[in-house]
C-alpha cells in the first residue's frame, strides 16, 4: 500500500469534526399542548404511533364538531411543545364548552388539558338508557349506565329503585334527542319526530342569521345536536317547461 501524505490525513481530520450532541428529541403524549414547527396556534395531541414516530394533533376548534386534524400523520420533529401563553389555550378551552366540542377531542382529553391550566374540568353526565317495548303494552323502563358485564350485557341502575340489571344490547338504547341533518352541514339538528322529512326544504333561524337548507337525514340519533329553530318552505310549481 502507498504511503499516504501526513499533511492530506491532518487536514481531512480537522475537516470532519465531530457532529454537535442532538438536543432531546422531542416526544408528544396523548393530551400534550403542541404546535406545528412553523405554526402559531395550540393542538392538543389525540393520537400517537410510537412505531413510525407519528403524531395526530387537532386544533381546538371551537366552531365545529369535525374539527381539523392537520397533524395527522406528520412526524414527532413536526412539532414543538406549546410555548405560547396559557390564556391562548384557555380561551379557547371555555370557547369548546360552549360549542358542541371535538370529535377527537374527547371530554378526557379536554379534563385532562384543563387540569394542566388550572381549569375546573367539565362534569361528564351519566348517560341513561330506556328499554325498547316488545309490545304496545310494554311499559318503558328508564336506568342509568353503568358498565358492560363479561358477558357483554348493558347494566343499569334502574330508576326509581336504584337497583342494577342487566340487558341485552338489542332490549336497551340511550336516551338521545330527536336529531336531523342537513346536506352541506356537518352539524345535527334538535327536532321533533315527523316534523320534517327527507329532501325537505327548510328555513333555519340562528342568532340573527337565516338560511336554507335540505334535510338529508332523519332521526340520525347523535348525542348533541344544535338547537335552533327551523321551519318548511312550502314549495309550488309555478312554470314548467
Amino acid at each position: 500500500m502507498e504511503d499516504c501524505d501526513l499533511n492530506i490525513i491532518n487536514q481531512c481530520v480537522s475537516y470532519y469534526k465531530p457532529a454537535k450532541p442532538l438536543k432531546d428529541k422531542f416526544v408528544p403524549k396523548i393530551g400534550d399542548v403542541v404546535r406545528l414547527y412553523k405554526g402559531k396556534t395550540p393542538m392538543i395531541v389525540v393520537g400517537i404511533n410510537p412505531t413510525m414516530e407519528q403524531c395526530t394533533a387537532c386544533y381546538i376548534n371551537e366552531r365545529t364538531n369535525l374539527g381539523t386534524t392537520r397533524g395527522y400523520g406528520k412526524h414527532y420533529t413536526d412539532f414543538v411543545s406549546w410555548d405560547g401563553s396559557d390564556h391562548a389555550v384557555i380561551d379557547k378551552l371555555k370557547a369548546y364548552d360552549e360549542s358542541l366540542g371535538h370529535r377527537k377531542l374527547t371530554p378526557e382529553i379536554i379534563n385532562q388539558v384543563k387540569q394542566k391550566y388550572g381549569m375546573e374540568p367539565k362534569i361528564m353526565t351519566t348517560k341513561v338508557y330506556q328499554t325498547i317495548p316488545t309490545d304496545a303494552e310494554t311499559e318503558v323502563e328508564y336506568g342509568n349506565f353503568l358498565a358492560v358485564n363479561s358477558a357483554g350485557m348493558i347494566v343499569l341502575e334502574m330508576k326509581p329503585s336504584m337497583q342494577p340489571k342487566a340487558f341485552n344490547k338489542d332490549e336497551v338504547e340511550e336516551v338521545k334527542p330527536y336529531t336531523f341533518s342537513i346536506k352541506g352541514d356537518y352539524r345535527n339538528f334538535i327536532g321533533v319526530k315527523d316534523s320534517v322529512k327527507v329532501g325537505d326544504l327548510i328555513v333555519i333561524y340562528e342568532d340573527d342569521d337565516i338560511s336554507f337548507g335540505i334535510v338529508e337525514k332523519v332521526n340520525t340519533k347523535a348525542s348533541a345536536g344544535h338547537s335552533v329553530s327551523y321551519g318548511k318552505v312550502q314549495t309550488d310549481i309555478i312554470y314548467t317547461a
